[in-house]
């Protein structure tokens, strides 16, 4: 169980004094990573059935940069029903990148509208500094992102390579060679 706060907003137009309104209590069965592990068994079992996914699963997939039917076609392909790459660990990092992705997004719309501000603003400074704290943060984003990529391919450089071995010695061992 985690305890989350949620925040309200001071005035309706503006929002720049927020205040905690309460503390809410989530069971792990109700995080983000949670509803991201079921969407993966999900489609993971329409992968195995053959079956082609729901709008809301293809909407999943293209929420991220991960290549999800791909590691799940893999998974799949493994024998003996031992997955190389865990659910919940696969979750994790699709949530990851999910919600940097999501945090990007805020970043752009935020660049987007600061012309907006500086017309009414009456000091660039501020402005200049706060857009130059928003790239500086937007390029963080890209290296986590960067990182979190590499260490999927990674990971599926190695399942790869243990399929072929794995292949290797049942065919060494079978006599098919």
């Amino acid at each position: 169980t985690s305890s989350v706060k949620i925040y309200q907003c001071d005035e309706a137009r503006k929002c720049l004094h927020p205040t905690a309104l309460k503390e809410v209590r989530l069971s792990k069965d109700h995080t983000f990573i949670q509803r991201v592990n079921r969407m993966i068994l999900d489609i993971y079992a329409k992968v195995l059935r053959d079956e082609e996914s729901n709008d809301e699963e293809k909407g999943f997939i293209n929420s991220t940069s991960l290549p999800i039917l791909r590691i799940l076609a893999i998974n799949a392909a493994y024998k003996n029903d031992a997955h190389p790459i865990a659910i919940s660990e696969l979750g994790e990092i699709i949530a990851h990148d999910i919600l940097l992705r999501y945090i990007e997004n805020v970043l752009n719309l935020v660049l987007e509208n600061l012309a907006q501000i500086k017309s009414a603003q009456i000091s660039d400074e501020a402005i200049k500094e706060f857009k130059e704290n928003i790239l500086r943060t937007h390029q963080l984003l890209l290296q986590e992102r960067r990182t979190l990529l590499h260490q999927v391919q990674a990971s599926l450089a190695v399942i790869e390579r243990t399929k072929k071995m794995e292949e290797y010695v049942y065919n060494k061992f079978s006599g098919d060679n």
